[in-house]
Order: C-alpha cells, then sequence, then structure tokens
C-alpha cells in the first residue's frame, strides 16, 4: 500500500525551516539545494512545492505574517477593555520582538537581493489585524505597526538600548487619550428631536417656505376638488362671467371719465386764446 503524503504538512515543514535558515544566511546565502540538505529532502522534492526561489520567499514571508497576526488575536482579543487590548498588544510585541526582527531581516535581505519587493500586502495583513483585535481605525493601526517596526529595528542597531516598552506605552497613552477625546465630543453632541428626524432635507429654499406652499397647494386642491365634486364647475363659469362684466363696466366708466376730462382741457385752451 503507497504511503499517503501529506502534502500540506510537508510544504508547512519547508516553509518553518525556510524562515529559520533565510534568517541565518541570508536569502543570497542560501539557495534550494542547502534547503533541501537542511530540512533532509532532494532538491526536485523542494521544486515540487515551490518551483523557484521567489515562490519560497512568498510563501516564508506569508507564513510569518499570518501566524504573528493569529497569535496577536489570540492574546489580544479576549481583553474587554481598549486600554487593555493596546496593552496587551505591547506585551505581545516585546515578547515576540526576536520574531520581529528576523521578519525585519528578512524583508530587507529579499529587497536587497531584489527577489522580493512588498506591494503593500505585508503591511495591510498587520494593519488590518491591528486595527481588527484592537479596536483601532486603520490610520492608527498603520501608526502603531509602523511604530512597532521602527523600534524593533532602531534595538536591533543600538544593542537593545533603546526600551521598547517604554517607546510603544507613550504611543499608547496618545491613542487611548485621542479616543477618549473622541468619544467625549460625540457624546457632547445634542440628540435630533423627533420633529428634526422626520423632516426631509430641503431642496431649495427653507423647509418653512416648502411647507406653507405645500398647505397652501394642497388646500387650493382640496377646494376644488369638493367643489367638482358638488358640481361646481357650470357655477364657476357663471360666477366668471359676472366678474368678467363687471371688470367691462368698470374700465368703460373710467374711460369715459377720462374722455370728458379731456375735453374740458381742450375747450378751456380755446378760450385762452
Amino acid at each position: 500500500m503507497p504511503k499517503i503524503v501529506d502534502h500540506e504538512q510537508v510544504r508547512a515543514d519547508i516553509v518553518a525551516r525556510a524562515v529559520e535558515l533565510f534568517a541565518e544566511q541570508g536569502f543570497g546565502g542560501l539557495g534550494i539545494r542547502g534547503l533541501a540538505k537542511a530540512v533532509g529532502m532532494a532538491k526536485s522534492s523542494i521544486y515540487y512545492y515551490f518551483p523557484t526561489k521567489e515562490a519560497l520567499i512568498e510563501a516564508v514571508i506569508e507564513a510569518v505574517v499570518a501566524q504573528d497576526v493569529a497569535t496577536l488575536e489570540g492574546v489580544v482579543g479576549s481583553a474587554a477593555s481598549f486600554e487593555d487590548r493596546l496593552e496587551r498588544a505591547v506585551t505581545w510585541t516585546v515578547e515576540h520582538e526576536d520574531r520581529l526582527a528576523t521578519q525585519i531581516r528578512i524583508l530587507n535581505e529579499a529587497a536587497r537581493e531584489q527577489i522580493w519587493t512588498d506591494d503593500g500586502s505585508v503591511i495591510q495583513t498587520y494593519v488590518k489585524g491591528l486595527s481588527r483585535v484592537i479596536g483601532l481605525n486603520v490610520a492608527a493601526a498603520r501608526t502603531f505597526y509602523l511604530q512597532i517596526l521602527g523600534v524593533v529595528l532602531q534595538r536591533m542597531v543600538d544593542g537593545n538600548r533603546t526600551n521598547l516598552r517604554r517607546e510603544l506605552g507613550g504611543l499608547t497613552e496618545l491613542l487611548v487619550a485621542s479616543k477618549g477625546t473622541v468619544e467625549g465630543k460625540v457624546g457632547r453632541l445634542p440628540a435630533p428631536t423627533a420633529k428634526e428626524e422626520k423632516a426631509p432635507a430641503p431642496k431649495g429654499g427653507t423647509a418653512k417656505a416648502g411647507t406653507s406652499k405645500a398647505g397652501k397647494a394642497g388646500k387650493a386642491a382640496g377646494k376644488a376638488s369638493k367643489a367638482a365634486s358638488n358640481g361646481a364647475p357650470a357655477k364657476a363659469g357663471r360666477s366668471a362671467g359676472d366678474d368678467g362684466k363687471r371688470g367691462a363696466s368698470k374700465a368703460t366708466s373710467k374711460a369715459g371719465k377720462a374722455g370728458k376730462a379731456a375735453k374740458a382741457a381742450g375747450r378751456a385752451a380755446g378760450r385762452g386764446k
């Protein structure tokens, strides 16, 4: 009976060993041949899982990031308050500093050898993870992640003289203070009244003017409807005719008076001559 091979497990074992070797020797100093020897496999077997060195590097970086986010979520996710989640994230960083330093070396070596560059996937994975488990907005999570990398890198070059917890603690205090300020401002906003909640946004002019016009139009329409139902069109026609006659009579009367005034003025002018 042929032996059943768990290919996913074999692939994971290769990646795990590659993480250690790449961190120790760098990408330039370790090839597929050296990796095959380190994991006790034939070179052809490594190529079966990773056709190129670039594919192996991609898998190494993905594995490192995914594991970091998973362990971070396991440590931070159960904290009840925002402050506790930030504190746990700092503690996780301190406890996993060696792993983060390894990640920095791997990424730096890959970029230096020009065999891999971050297209944004690495930082986005961390940022989304921090945002989700801590409760930060994306911009704050990005700042927090870059601060972590910066302080870890500083400790790599200064012989660990920089205090990691103190440097990250200063940032967490700012994040807590800013979150409280924002929540306080939101809490002080007046609640909308029932009238404001129901009123639609005005489209040109004021809501009051629009409401007044709509009310008048509604009343006019109601009267017209009532008049039509009572057979008022004929009556309305007669009323309009009577109004027209009275208007014409008034106009005629005014014209007659104007004519008489003009004649009187003419006679007066003749006598003056």
